[in-house]
């Protein structure tokens, strides 16, 4: 049975609650909306925040903290804004951190640039815990008070230990019921992401289908064909491939002409050289990519050294 978490947040206009617990695990899914509904239009930094201080009302709307979160799935719809949302998100958690997962992906709110869905254990063991340390000090106090009285409070302390024994029993069973819920939320959430990046490599390859379909037209040109459209053809192809990796986020390296920069470089040759500086890259040997702020492929150089 599930029941709706009242965030503060204006509500949807679609069928949905930004916030639903059930079994003690709280579902939510935020984006950058201000209270009066409307999305921020600032930069990454500014929506991740946003968004983020959504799932922290949330999260403690359901009784819980930030800590309680054991992961977090990251919509993004422009790879290059993983390192400002990383930069935010990382202010926002402390060790032991959610498990996380980012995905590139296109987002139906207009002007959204980030969406969070996210999962905490917020179950009532922990409060049930409370509940029963603060009957154990009122029975115990009740007892003493009793045996102060004299006589009629002497059978306090057998009612006490059954109180204590019946609440002890009734924990044991939240805690393993809870366990069983947790690994069956492990379970769904190891299928979820599982069936996200089978859609993420299917997307993808989608994309690279009419590409292959370009190459075997190529190939499959009669034999002494014009040369110089041969190589068109082949140009328009690699455009095509550029434009795909380009989309995706991937980036080439500058390297020629660069001082070398052993963090994105890999020189496979020095030569002695008085025409260029001394560590200038003076032959780019293979292409070096990015994606985003992260390096996808060092680039292997030629680099200049004095004689």
């Amino acid at each position: 049975m599930i029941s709706a978490v009242d965030t503060g947040l204006k509500r949807a206009n679609a069928p949905i609650e930004w916030a639903t617990m059930a079994d003690g695990i709280l579902y939510t899914a935020q984006i950058p909306m201000r209270a009066d509904g409307s999305i921020e239009d600032g930069d990454i930094g500014t929506q991740t925040a946003l968004t983020l201080d959504n799932l922290k009302r949330a999260v403690e709307a359901a009784g819980g903290t930030l800590a309680d979160v054991a992961q977090v799935l990251v919509y993004l719809p422009h790879p290059g804004d993983f390192a400002g949302m990383n930069a935010v998100y990382q202010r926002c958690f402390r060790p032991p951190y959610p498990n996380r997962a980012t995905i590139v992906a296109n987002l139906m709110v207009a002007g959204a640039r980030i969406e969070i869905v996210a999962y905490a254990h917020v179950g009532s063991a922990a409060r049930a815990s409370r509940r029963a340390t603060a009957t154990r000090t009122k029975t115990r106090a009740k007892a003493g008070k009793a045996d102060a009285a004299g006589a009629p409070g002497a059978d306090q302390p057998d009612a006490a230990l059954d109180t204590l024994q019946r609440e002890r029993d009734a924990l044991r069973d939240q805690l393993l019921r809870t366990a069983a819920e947790f690994k069956n939320f492990r379970t769904r959430m190891d299928k979820e992401r599982r069936e996200l990046s089978e859609y993420a490599t299917s997307e993808i390859l989608t994309e690279l289908l009419p590409i292959i379909d370009n190459f075997e037209r190529a190939l499959q040109a009669p034999a002494g064909a014009d040369a110089e459209a041969f190589r068109k053809g082949i140009e328009l192809i690699h455009k095509q491939m550029f434009d795909l990796l380009r989309k995706r986020g991937v980036t080439p390296i500058d390297a020629l002409g660069a001082d070398f920069d052993p963090n994105i470089h890999q020189a496979v040759i020095h030569e002695v050289s008085d025409e260029h500086r001394e560590g200038e890259v003076m032959q780019e040997l293979q292409r070096g990519y990015r994606i985003g702020d992260r390096l996808l492929r060092p680039a292997m150089v030629k680099v200049a050294k004095r004689s």
